[in-house]
């Protein structure tokens, strides 16, 4: 029997789901997609964790003077979650003829989400990328001196008009099923061109800067001399976190910097 596969970016992984409500059915689809396999043998879900999230049906922005339409509850479904990395190599790898053949058929969406991952390796290969940072948060109870973790990241840079025009284009023409996640609910997005964008950007920002911690921790070693001679306490916070763009975890705290966060590079 068929399975059916659909998926949508949550903002931290790309949740995959069958639709299906029944646990039997879901439990019989998860052992089928956890079987699936790409070129070289990969099994790209052989060790994604399962999840539940909820799934919303998008609701246009109300026109100027008109009452916003309320909008429709959304149903919680259970899937699979891969992430940032895990869901880069699938993407890169995926064949929909591939899929069929082990009785799967994927969604429409599948190949929006593969087509924005090669713009991902695109962007990455022509150095349309900046380093910045995710805003800090705080860490554990409040009694420890207001210590907050923040992550160095790398975000894409349109700096080509050609760029900027595909952005917008993969943009305008993300599927519905792909903004019925709650990060596309997330900022004031009056448009579904808006929402896209909100969405597609959350996903490139997560994958790009997955796959370049990756080529980090494979030559972290060897970064040691471009590391700032970061001391606590004296040196800025830039140099702390220039320190965290060539490590492989990528994250760093501070205590008593909230002030102190570059607005160019704080997204």
């Amino acid at each position: 029997m068929i399975k059916h596969l659909y998926a949508i970016w949550l903002g931290d992984v790309l949740f995959c789901f069958s639709g299906e409500t029944s646990e039997p059915k879901v439990d019989a689809w998860t052992r089928v997609i956890k079987k699936l396999e790409f070129g070289g043998g990969g099994r790209p879900f052989a060790g994604a964790a399962l999840r539940l999230a909820e799934v919303k049906y998008p609701v246009a922005a109300a026109a100027e003077g008109k009452t916003a339409r309320r909008g429709l509850p959304g149903r919680t479904l259970e899937g699979l979650a891969l992430g940032p990395k895990e869901a880069f190599d699938l993407l890169l790898a995926w064949d929909d003829e591939l899929c069929r053949a082990q009785g799967v058929e994927a969604g429409g969406e599948m190949r929006y989400w593969a087509a924005a991952a090669r713009f991902a390796l695109e962007l990455m290969a022509t150095g349309a990328i900046v380093p910045g940072a995710i805003p800090p948060r705080p860490i554990g109870s409040r009694r420890r001196g207001g210590e907050q973790a923040a992550s160095a990241c790398w975000f894409p840079a349109f700096r080509q008009e050609a760029d900027k025009e595909f952005f917008l284009q993969l943009a305008a023409s993300m599927p519905v099923l792909a903004l019925g996640a709650h990060v596309a609910e997330e900022g004031d997005l009056t448009s579904r061109e808006d929402a896209g964008g909100y969405v597609l950007y959350s996903f490139l920002q997560a994958v790009i800067t997955a796959e370049i911690k990756k080529i980090i921790a494979g030559s972290e070693s060897e970064l040691g001399p471009y590391k700032a001679n970061y001391r606590r306490g004296y040196s800025p916070l830039t140099e702390l976190w220039w320190n965290s763009l060539l490590t492989a975890a990528g994250r760093f705290r501070s205590r008593g910097h909230q002030q102190r966060y570059p607005s160019c590079w704080l997204k």
